[in-house]
């Protein structure tokens, strides 16, 4: 007869041997998903019956890249817009490069906001809410400075807005703007890690709305309360996404990812961005301590492998070889899913894309580990939160240790 350890680990290895599986129906969904919903034409629509946008810039700083990026708003293949500079100073560096682009194309329906509005505690929201009040148009885009729009993604996202969708938005992606192992790791993992789950939960109608760029309606966020009924929250894209859900809308992924295009990278840059959204995930969801490292690659395969040998008693050198194989499948699935996302060839060897890889998957543990043991966040400021279980933060200020105000954070 099994003793009760022997049916522990049978029972484990049962439980294990489960999200390996699952962790693998994430994959194929993703590639399958995404080979259907990425990259693809939507149709023709007459340009007369497609409705106006206000797209809300928010500015703070000025990259050398800035410049071009806003250049292809200008640009867009889009009967009527408008866009709505911000910034929450005159003398910010980016107003630069706008006024220059005013100028340049006259045709463009564009004015600039400077000083923004406190509502709340998100410095975003403070700065966009000149400009979303003056928006003319029925329709609100909200696109970060390093986003860089090609010709028709704009008509894309807003073909999208039909039926009972009330969001659309894109999965946040890179160029390659400049070369190099950091600028490449962003795109690996932006291509890899990240685009699974983004589009298996958007499959599965999961709230994975990410800021960056998305389009919204907004006589149905007014009835929300508009902007300001958010600026409580650091991470406004995901609430925002999570009411209108609640209200019985729906969000959707563009067919076009948003193409983010920065003049510097770096690996320690990239380490404290990922370390900071693991802290917002774990705040957030608590359980995130115990998913998120089992469903990074070595660690799911080691208790996937185990799990097998245990319930069909495999040799070590079975097991070894069972790992092996989970390793090479896993990084081929992120290889494919990558390139369906990139839709051209890949900027950089298949070398760089295998130690990018590398250097993600096995880092990982390490920031998750960092994410535990400081639980405070730098967020775009040299203001410094808090984080409280249940995703509520607390403006932190450590020479009197006193929290002035509270927020409630989510992953942005």
């Amino acid at each position: 007869m099994a003793t009760f350890s022997e049916n522990a680990v049978s029972v484990l290895s049962l439980i294990f041997l489960v999200v390996w599986l699952l962790l693998w129906v994430v994959h194929v969904t993703a590639l399958l998903y995404g080979k259907w919903r990425m990259n693809t034409a939507l149709g023709i629509v007459h340009e007369g019956r497609l409705p106006a946008v206000s797209i809300i810039k928010p500015l703070s700083g000025c990259d050398s890249n800035l410049e071009d990026n806003l250049r292809t708003f200008f640009l867009m293949a889009y009967p009527r817009y408008e866009l709505l500079f911000c910034s929450n100073s005159d003398l910010d560096p980016a107003l630069y490069p706008v006024r220059k682009l005013i100028s340049e194309y006259p045709g463009v329906s564009a004015r600039v906001f400077i000083g923004g509005k406190s509502v709340g505690i998100n410095p975003k929201i403070n700065n966009m809410m000149p400009a979303y009040e003056a928006a003319q148009y029925d329709l609100v885009m909200v696109s970060d400075s390093a986003l860089r729009m090609r010709a028709n993604t704009l008509k894309n996202m807003v073909i999208d807005m039909k039926g009972k969708v009330a969001l659309v938005h894109q999965l946040p992606f890179t160029t390659y703007a400049t070369t190099g192992f950091a600028s490449a790791l962003e795109k690996v993992y932006f291509g890899t890690a990240h685009a699974r789950i983004y589009l298996a939960a958007d499959l599965l109608g999961i709230n994975c709305c990410n800021g960056m760029s998305s389009v919204m309606r907004k006589d149905v966020l007014d009835q929300m309360g508009g902007l300001a009924a958010f600026s409580k929250y650091i991470a406004e894209d995901y609430f925002i996404a999570q009411a209108l859900l609640s209200c019985g809308w729906k969000t959707a992924v563009c067919t076009e990812p948003g193409w983010q295009s920065r003049s510097y990278y770096s690996t320690a840059s990239f380490c404290f961005r990922m370390t900071r959204w693991i802290k917002l995930r774990i705040t957030m969801f608590p359980a995130n301590i115990i998913v998120e490292p089992l469903s990074e690659c070595f660690l799911n395969g080691l208790v996937g492998s185990a799990s097998i040998s245990h319930i069909f008693d495999l040799s070590t050198q079975q097991a070894f070889l069972v790992f092996a194989i989970h390793l090479l499948a896993w990084l081929f699935s992120d290889f494919l899913l990558l390139n369906l996302i990139q839709a051209e060839p890949l900027p950089f060897s298949n070398t760089t894309f295998v130690a990018c890889w590398l250097f993600r998957e096995t880092s990982t543990y390490f920031l998750i580990l960092m994410a535990l043991i400081d639980r405070t966040i730098s967020w775009r400021s040299d203001v410094k939160y808090k984080l409280n279980w249940g995703g509520v933060a607390e403006e932190y200020h450590p020479k009197n240790n006193t929290s002035l105000k509270k927020a409630s954070l989510n992953s942005n």
